[in-house]
């Protein structure tokens, strides 16, 4: 599928052919989609026990940002970081 995208007020033509997909399911024989949409679960299970207070966590209020950067790597986990990165 051919689109144009503008960036920057200078546009660009963009070929999609879903090979990202493809060859993410080649080297990892797992589909990208349900990777994406497993590590976004996590994750926002995550924040929401923070958010919730549900989680025995001390939480640095003015450092929100990288305790949830944190929280969200554990979470998520080193394998599937590790793929969805690659």
């Amino acid at each position: 599928m051919e689109s144009r995208i503008k960036i920057d007020n200078k546009e660009y033509k963009t070929l999609l052919t879903g090979r990202t997909f493809r060859i993410y399911r080649e080297k990892f024989n797992k589909d990208l989609l349900s990777e994406i949409e497993e590590a976004n679960y996590r994750y926002n299970s995550t924040m929401k026990a923070i958010v919730n207070g549900d989680t025995e966590l001390d939480i640095d209020s003015d450092d929100i940002a990288t305790t949830s950067g944190i929280l969200g790597y554990k979470n998520i986990g080193d394998e599937l970081l590790t793929t969805l990165v690659y």
